[in-house]
């Protein structure tokens, strides 16, 4: 298994996660993003070592199989509301010859949203509610 995990530092109302995964060149030799097939976006108020997959909420998962890749530059909607975001795999690419296992290789993460209790591009401050949607700005009812 591989794993990237970022930590906001708190808690923050998630609208989307764009990552950029590594590609170099689109001749026959050169490198594709092989490894980035079959990965999952996660999202916890938990550290990736602190808890398993099953108590995370799962964004996003890919399933790209070989001989077809994934886009290297991936825009994710994710309204959550959470503290790390995680990606992680357990695929091993049938054209990784030298290495065994997953592997994986991001070279950015990209996660927007607002503070908790904000909404909108602007991160304004939500009305009549302590929490609203991140987008509407709609406060969310209570089950």
């Amino acid at each position: 298994m591989a794993w990237f995990q970022v930590d906001l530092g708190k808690q923050y109302s998630i609208k989307n996660v764009k990552i950029y995964y590594r590609r170099e060149g689109n001749g026959t030799n050169d490198w594709k993003q092989y490894r980035f097939r079959q990965f999952y976006l996660d999202v916890s108020d938990f550290q990736a070592t602190e808890k398993p997959t099953t108590q995370r909420t799962r964004c996003y998962t890919d399933n790209t199989t070989d001989p077809d890749l994934p886009p290297n530059i991936i825009d994710l909607p994710c309204k959550q509301t959470a503290r790390y975001v995680i990606v992680e795999t357990t695929y091993h690419a049938p054209e990784d010859k030298d290495n065994t296992g997953a592997l994986l290789e991001i070279c950015e993460i990209q996660v927007y949203g607002c503070p908790v209790g904000h909404f909108g591009d602007r991160c304004s401050t939500c009305q009549r509610c302590s929490t609203c949607d991140i987008e509407s700005g709609e406060c969310r009812k209570l089950s």
